[in-house]
């Protein structure tokens, strides 16, 4: 059975400093949108710290999120309609896709691994922003899973490798 209702999820960290800005990015976006509806839960806001405890994680430190600063983690929900033509999904979600690009190219935000499309980790500036990150971690994988038991398209498409991918083990 094909669910009736469901909701797609976003969030992006950002420096706290940001905080201003996104906010404007997204009212300016949702002012621009006639036919749309603003997520379902308003947009939450959480606060954390960059610290060194992960690696790929919108806490981690780099040259736009430095070690101890603020964060603020934005979240935001829309419908997920189903059973209508594709170009129209695509259509609803471009205000929220812009939003998250915007973001992403202006403040430096970094998507949430676990929510989001695929296509945001595909951002050419997602990508950059990410990749002396995800080297580090290709060479965790190339030592545990060089031949890529665990690869996916989305992992490749956000930037991972695996040296020996299709290769039989």
């Amino acid at each position: 059975d094909t669910p009736h209702f469901s909701a797609n999820d976003w969030e992006v960290a950002i420096p706290a400093r940001n905080l201003s800005r996104a906010i404007e990015i997204i009212d300016q976006t949702m002012d621009r949108s006639s036919t749309q509806c603003f997520p379902i839960f308003g947009v939450l806001i959480r606060f954390d710290r960059v610290s060194n405890s992960t690696l790929l994680s919108g806490n981690s430190p780099d040259d736009n999120f430095i070690l101890g600063e603020q964060i603020a983690h934005i979240e935001f929900q829309n419908y997920r309609p189903y059973g209508l033509p594709d170009s129209y999904v695509n259509d609803y979600n471009q205000q929220y896709y812009n939003i998250l690009t915007t973001m992403i190219n202006e403040l430096h935000a970094r998507p949430h691994w676990g929510k989001n499309a695929d296509y945001i980790f595909s951002h050419p500036t997602t990508l950059e922003v990410n990749r002396e990150r995800i080297q580090q971690f290709n060479t965790v994988i190339a030592q545990m899973d060089s031949n890529g038991t665990f690869a996916t398209n989305f992992h490749l498409n956000a930037g991972f490798g695996w040296p020996n991918l299709g290769q039989p083990q």
